[in-house]
């Protein structure tokens, strides 16, 4: 009887003790990663501490000591950074000088394209690429007195086009240079008529026969405009095969550049062949005047009668200073 009860209370502890045991392993496996978590930091500011010990030493030695090696690389640094600040400086100035040689220019060119009171000024819109066909639109209109026909000048009196439709504020402008368009022009240098054909991007065609001295350089006038240089031969094609030779004509002012111009007050007029050579001639001698600012003196080389003058009168001076010697 006492042995029966001894194994039945053995049996019921056992039962007891297997169904804590997981309270236990959870309790355990807990208590073991609070203790891992709390020692891992540690030890790994352990490890890393030691790890980059030489390295914090080495910096802090760069940094602060006097020695010759570490005193030579602050100063390269230091020297490295004070060039880079120097160059940012330059830059930072040269950038300021370019926008104020841009804004000189557009006020010289603003000046010279107001001197004329016969022509309204007024800024580019839009241009190529923008719009096709070398058209610029401008923003003058109508109500400013831009007018259908009316020629358009950049660069002081430099004729580019005229104004093929006039809105209320803005209007469009077809250049000389749009692709396929033709005009009677002249060539200063072999002094011939021809026909530009316009080949786009600002730039004419002229075709001349074999023979004619064509050169790089050769300016060219539209007569028809009345005024003007239109531009200068650039570069020539020519294959002696062939009845013709070919020269394009570029604007002096690129088609990209313009950012200003001046409309003509007065419609363009078809114009007779005897007009067209006085608009030539014209040109021609605007081309051999040189402009002279007011003040300015010129200088006039000596004459004959005026060294011969001069001579004469030191040689009197001679004889007398003789005579009074003797």
């Amino acid at each position: 009887m006492t042995m029966k009860k001894y194994l039945s209370t053995t049996k019921a502890n056992s039962r007891r003790t297997s169904s804590r045991r997981p309270v236990y392993v959870a309790i355990g496996l807990f208590a073991t990663g609070l203790l891992f978590f709390w020692l891992l930091p540690q030890a790994l500011g352990l490890v890393a501490s030691t790890i980059f010990a030489p390295y914090n030493y080495v910096e802090s030695w760069f940094i602060n000591s006097s020695a010759a090696l570490p005193s030579y690389f602050r100063d390269r640094d230091s020297l490295i950074n004070k060039q880079l600040e120097l160059e940012h400086e330059l830059a930072s100035k040269q950038n300021l000088e370019d926008r104020v040689s841009v804004l000189e220019k557009e006020n010289s060119l603003m000046q010279s394209l107001q001197s004329d009171e016969d022509r309204i000024v007024t800024t580019v819109v839009m241009r190529p690429s923008y719009l096709p066909y070398d058209v610029l639109l401008i923003g003058e209109g109508k109500e400013s007195g831009v007018q259908v026909g009316a020629p358009v000048y950049v660069g002081g009196d430099q004729p580019v086009g005229f104004v093929v439709a006039a809105y209320k504020n803005m209007s469009l402008v077809i250049l000389a240079t749009s692709p396929g368009y033709e005009s009677t022009v002249y060539i200063f240098g072999p002094d011939i008529y021809t026909t530009a054909i316009g080949e786009g991007g600002g730039v004419l065609r002229v075709s001349v026969p074999q023979g004619i001295p064509l050169e790089v350089g050769n300016e060219v006038v539209i007569p028809a405009f009345e005024s003007g240089v239109f531009g200068s031969v650039s570069y020539i094609e020519s294959v002696p095969s062939e009845p013709e030779q070919h020269g394009y004509v570029s604007m002096d002012i690129p088609l990209s550049s313009i950012r200003y111009v001046a409309v003509g007050r007065e419609v363009m007029t078809p114009i007779s062949f005897s007009e067209a050579k006085e608009v030539v001639s014209h040109i021609r001698q605007e081309l051999l005047t040189v402009p002279v600012p007011e003040g300015v003196l010129i200088d006039r080389p000596t004459s004959t009668a005026t060294t011969t003058v001069a001579t004469s009168t030191e040689q009197a001076e001679v004889s007398d200073t003789t005579n009074a010697e003797e």
